[in-house]
């Protein structure tokens, strides 16, 4: 599974474990929700996903995304192709000022030319948060944060090279899930409709993430061109120091870099001993995720790990 943390979107949504970009160190994000002012799938003719009419599946959507109650979340724009097989899980700290509330998630495909392909959308109510039954079901505790999980349904997209990856956040998506009147009480009667202000948490304590199973580029290790390993890490994770050792000797090339190919750091590096030699790097300005640590000599002994920074 590869991580996105929710940051600030159409700034910037950050692989954590594949460092898009940046971390900042501390964030929390606040919209104010009216069940009275919310018609998400109205503005798409309540078309695509998993519904029983005509258009069911992906759909182009996106004048909801100008919306202020709604947070927007996109990576930058992608320099692969980046391949979905599974069931995207959203991750949240959360905390509201109502005693019940909903998070409701869309995932998009943003092409090239601003159109926003509908994948997959969903929702949680609040009261629900730990089950279903009459024993699970609490009300909230105004300005409590709560972890919770929204999962996505199972699907298999490829984000092309110069796609971008969304996520949409709000607390309604009227008429495809009923509303919510905010106030904790008996739902689908008559009540008093109140205005939610929730918050999306992500600091070094609360951190929300959107959690993907992409394929086919992060395999643990690699091996290229060669019959044995040539290329040790330790330790891994690793919080700033990292030591290496290699067998090879000669000239070879030292490159880390994350899942999109950005590069941290390259050294040409000149061993004449055959015996394994033994590199530091210091990882201490690495944002915390997983990056890709390469080495290559000459193009024709080429060994990848996959790096954890925490």
């Amino acid at each position: 599974m590869t991580r996105l943390l929710l940051l600030v979107f159409a700034v910037h949504l950050t692989l954590v474990i594949c460092g898009i970009a940046d971390i900042p160190g501390s964030a929390l994000y606040t919209f104010a929700q009216s069940p009275m002012n919310w018609n998400l799938t109205s503005l798409v003719g309540f078309l695509g996903d998993l519904t029983l009419l005509v258009g069911a599946g992906a759909v182009i959507v996106g004048t909801f995304f100008v919306r202020s109650d709604i947070l927007i979340f996109t990576t930058p724009e992608l320099i692969q192709d980046v391949c979905l097989k599974g069931k995207p899980i959203v991750h949240l700290f959360v905390s509201s000022d109502r005693l019940d509330t909903d998070f409701a998630i869309r995932l998009t495909d943003l092409y090239p030319d601003g159109s926003s392909m509908l994948l997959a959308e969903t929702i949680k109510r609040m009261r629900f948060r730990n089950g279903y039954t009459e024993n699970d079901t609490c009300s909230m505790i105004p300005g409590q944060i709560y972890e919770i999980e929204i999962e996505l349904k199972n699907m298999a997209n490829t984000f092309l090279t110069g796609h971008k990856i969304r996520i949409a956040l709000t607390s309604s998506n009227y008429p495809r899930f009923d509303n919510n009147l905010n106030n904790g009480q008996e739902m689908y009667v008559a009540g008093d409709t109140l205005i939610a202000t929730n918050i999306v948490y992500h600091n070094s304590n609360y951190s929300s993430y959107v959690e993907f199973p992409f394929v086919d580029y992060a395999q643990s290790d690699k091996i290229i061109n060669t019959k044995n390993p040539v290329l040790s890490i330790y330790p891994n994770p690793c919080n700033d120091i990292l030591y290496l050792h290699t067998a090879l000797s000669g000239v070879y090339k030292i490159t880390i870099y994350d899942i999109y190919g950005k590069t941290y750091y390259m050294k040409n590096v000149l061993n004449k001993s055959k015996l394994n030699n033994k590199i530091l790097i210091d990882l201490s300005d690495f944002s915390k995720g997983i990056y890709f640590i390469e080495i290559n000599e000459n193009k024709n002994n080429v060994s990848v790990k996959k790096l954890m920074r925490y």
